[in-house]
């Protein structure tokens, strides 16, 4: 009696372009080839995402259908291209270093709001990142913000600089994790954090500034960090102050609304406010306080 025999093994190249760079797509790769038992790597390249996969070629088949209906809601693939080759003998599935060369085609997505997920442990007092206003995974957060450049990869974003805690480290290099080689990901111990920047005491002089004004960050101190920085925002806008808040992608002022008509407008704006200058040499905003994330 003869066993059945084995198929021979058979190699697939794909090439996927569009907005497949930050999305977790990567990630989803790993975890469908895996589940399929097939062996080869993953990369992001300037154009994309380029695969390499082997095994059996019925497998191979069911890869690749399932790979643009299963996708990361948040992907859009213009274009996959796939070619056949001949086994190179692969052991294992990874996610190998990005290729940089070649022409700078990939999209970038723009930043994306916070998911469910992310919110949930923000509002969740025993979890770690209990009212940590930068937390993201690979469904949401900054992206287009953040890149200096092709392909999409935390040592090409301004996040470059912040190295993860061993906590954060565990949840980038686990497949399991939601945070699977999520690029922005961090937390209170190892990401950026919030400072509130005020006026100097007794520098209440109105002030003109013009578009080649030097900027004076001696003008400004800042009086908190972190979770009381945004406490003491919140409490300003109540108060009927306005907010100057350095998000991602700039500078843009925040008021109070009157909440009924009839109601005093916020103090500030009935006329123009007064101009300052903010620490960093953005542009100017109104308003007595400033708050932005810092290292």
């Amino acid at each position: 009696m003869t066993s059945a025999a084995v198929p021979a093994p058979e190699r697939l190249r794909i090439e996927v372009q569009g907005a497949v760079q930050g999305v977790g797509f990567r990630p989803f790769v790993y975890r469908l080839a895996t589940e399929l038992g097939l062996a080869g790597w993953v990369i992001n390249d300037t154009r994309g995402v380029f695969i390499e996969v082997e095994g059996p070629r019925a497998v191979l088949e069911h890869f690749l259908a399932r790979l643009p209906a299963e996708s990361p809601p948040r992907a859009q693939i213009q274009s996959l291209t796939h070619t056949w080759l001949s086994p190179a003998g692969y052991a294992g599935f990874e996610i190998r270093a990005s290729a940089e060369s070649g022409a700078r085609i990939a999209l970038v997505l723009p930043d994306i709001a916070t998911c469910p997920a992310c919110l949930a442990e923000v509002f969740n007092p025993a979890d770690r990142r209990h009212r940590y206003p930068f937390t993201n995974c690979t469904n949401c957060g900054p992206r287009f913000s953040i890149i200096q450049a092709l392909p999409y990869d935390r040592p090409n974003t301004t996040m470059s600089r912040f190295t993860m805690c061993p906590a954060c480290q565990r949840e980038y290099t686990n497949p399991l994790d939601r945070r699977f080689h999520a690029q922005p990901n961090a937390c209170p111990i190892c990401g950026p954090t919030l400072a509130l920047y005020e006026k100097s005491p007794g520098d209440n002089e109105a002030r003109s500034v013009s578009a080649t004004a030097m900027p004076q960050p001696d003008r400004w101190r800042v009086t908190c960090e972190g979770d009381e920085a945004l406490r003491r925002a919140a409490a300003a806008l109540r108060a009927g102050h306005i907010v100057a808040v350095k998000g991602l992608g700039g500078v843009s002022p925040h008021g109070r609304c009157p909440e009924r008509p009839g109601d005093p407008a916020p103090a500030g704006t009935q006329a123009p406010p007064r101009q300052t200058l903010c620490p960093d040499g953005a542009r100017p905003g109104p308003g007595p306080c400033y708050l932005r994330g810092v290292p």
